[in-house]
């Protein structure tokens, strides 16, 4: 069965339990001399912003400054800067200058506030230089197990005989969770109730309560109820089946072609920064990503790395911008 594929990986870390490691990783020689010069860089410490609270993408944030300071031989730090759905911290990103001492560390929220939140002051795309993507935190549909739907297909069909009967928890508008499930409704015709919560303890504890029929949910905050048979997992979301639970079919392959609701998360900088830095950065997050080490430390958040050039980074973001604008645009969704 699937299911033990996840205490192997994941072991049974939920969302509430991450832990930091650290704030920086300090620096183990003097700076150099010439800041300026791509072959010098970095030559002092290098600020990594978080557009989120300490948490979540805040640890995958800190564990790849870890490995950027080791191998850097520099100080990488987290500045964490929350608001505004993310875009203050994104902003402070954007006006940094594009020297390589100031990086951003987005994730999906990036490419859904570009389409969720008016009056952003910035592009999304054009103001920022891709770096690298560094991983994918899957989306798993689970359900209460009460539920007498053991399948998408199931789920459609029990949607399909009694509309809006079922319920599924979000964490609010513009949220991946509520999202995916616009996505998910638009693409099979089904009715169903949207109950926000304020964060997916609150989600999670409402659906293990029988308070809420199921909801999309990170694969790293559900591992240990589903080990627990406290919730049942239907489908996974990505677009491809995922190495830590390669048993459990995606949404696409169940029967809804061509869905994917993926949280993702990427390294951008400044325009403008010189490309033999963008390239220094590339290599070494690559690097990292591939490790075992990280391979490792990742699976039990419910993490795979998943790292990509900063050209096809860079494509894939707008891609999905396009493809969140769509579903706001098509589903006449209203803006923050």
């Amino acid at each position: 069965m699937w299911t033990r594929h996840i205490g192997a990986a994941l072991g049974v870390v939920a969302a509430s339990t991450l832990l930091h490691c650290g704030a920086a990783v300090s620096a183990t020689r003097a700076p150099a001399q010439g800041a300026q010069e791509p072959q010098d860089y970095p030559n002092r410490q290098v600020r990594v912003i978080v557009p989120f609270p300490p948490g979540s993408s805040d640890t995958v944030a800190r564990m790849l400054a870890e490995q950027l300071g080791e191998a850097f031989r520099q100080t990488f730090y987290i500045d964490n800067r929350p608001g505004a759905s993310g875009t203050l911290g994104s902003g402070v990103a954007a006006r940094a200058e594009p020297d390589g001492y100031t990086l951003l560390f987005p994730t999906c929220s990036h490419a859904i506030s570009a389409v969720s939140v008016k009056n952003i002051p910035f592009d999304s795309v054009q103001d920022f230089t891709p770096v690298a993507k560094v991983a994918d935190s899957p989306m798993v549909l689970v359900a209460n197990p009460s539920l007498p739907a053991n399948s998408v297909q199931e789920l459609i069909a029990l949607a399909k005989k009694d509309p809006g009967a079922l319920t599924y928890a979000t964490n609010g508008p513009g949220s991946i969770t509520s999202l995916g499930m616009v996505l998910f409704k638009s693409m099979t015709g089904v009715s169903m109730r949207d109950i926000p919560y304020k964060g997916a303890g609150q989600s999670l504890t409402a659906l293990i309560g029988g308070e809420i029929n199921f909801m999309l949910a990170p694969l790293g905050a559900v591992s240990a109820y589903l080990q627990a048979n406290q919730l049942k997992a239907l489908a996974i979301a990505s677009g491809r089946r995922s190495p830590l639970v390669p048993d459990l079919p995606t949404i696409a392959e169940s029967g809804v072609p061509g869905y994917e609701a993926t949280c993702w998360y990427g390294v951008l900088a400044p325009k403008d920064m010189p490309a033999p830095i963008v390239q220094k950065l590339q290599d070494q997050i690559e690097k990292a990503m591939q490790s075992a080490e990280m391979k490792n430390r990742l699976a039990t958040l419910g993490v795979e790395p998943s790292p990509e050039s900063g050209a096809t980074f860079g494509a894939y973001m707008a891609s999905e911008i396009d493809k969140w604008g769509k579903v706001y645009k098509d589903t006449g969704l209203a803006q923050e």
